[in-house]
This record gives structure tokens, C-alpha cells and sequence, in this order.
């Protein structure tokens, strides 16, 4: 979070962890197999936090921060998020995408 928004945040509890397999669509990996593993936390988030970045993705486009909602029909990733968040549980879930 302090790297994306400058904003220190307490880890609440580790709620995820993603396996994806996915070909890269990046200028430096296009086309590559990728393997990734994310690792996804609650935040104890401030009251007053306002979601804003200031990054850059690797081919130069400007990264942007909002709240939505689970049920935002907006494309969001990971996917799982849309229902998972919902009903959020005291133990930690896997979850495995393979787009090979």
C-alpha cells in the first residue's frame, strides 16, 4: 500500500493467496508464460484515507486507485474478489487460475 499510495496501512490478516499461470501481454514479456503468485491482506485502512497513485505500469501508462464496490459491474481483478469479499472469513483461501 505505502508503495502504491504513500499511505502506511496495518496489516490486518493475510485473506489470499492466487496462483495465476497467464501468457505476458506486456512489451517485455509478450507472449511469455507467466507464473505468478499474489499474496492479498486486509488493511486496517484510516477513515479518512482517500484512494490516490501516482505509479506508472512498466509501459508508461498511469496507474489509478478507486473503491468499488463487490457488486460494481466493473472488471476487476482477481475475480474471486467479487464474491469473496462478500462474506469475508477468518482463514486464509486459495485460489488457482490457469490461463495456459
Amino acid at each position: 500500500m505505502y508503495e502504491e499510495t504513500g499511505i502506511r496501512m496495518e496489516v490486518d490478516r493475510l485473506g489470499f493467496v492466487h496462483e495465476n499461470f497467464f501468457y505476458g501481454d506486456a512489451e517485455s514479456n509478450l507472449g511469455k508464460l507467466i507464473y505468478e503468485i499474489s499474496f492479498f491482506f486486509y488493511m486496517k485502512v484510516p477513515e479518512d484515507f482517500e484512494p490516490k497513485c501516482s505509479s506508472f505500469t512498466e509501459d508508461d501508462h498511469q496507474e489509478f486507485l478507486e473503491w468499488i464496490a463487490p457488486d460494481d459491474p466493473i472488471k476487476f481483478y482477481p475475480e474471486f474478489f467479487r464474491t469473496e469479499l462478500l462474506h469475508p472469513v477468518n482463514e486464509v483461501k486459495h485460489f488457482l487460475t490457469d490461463e495456459r
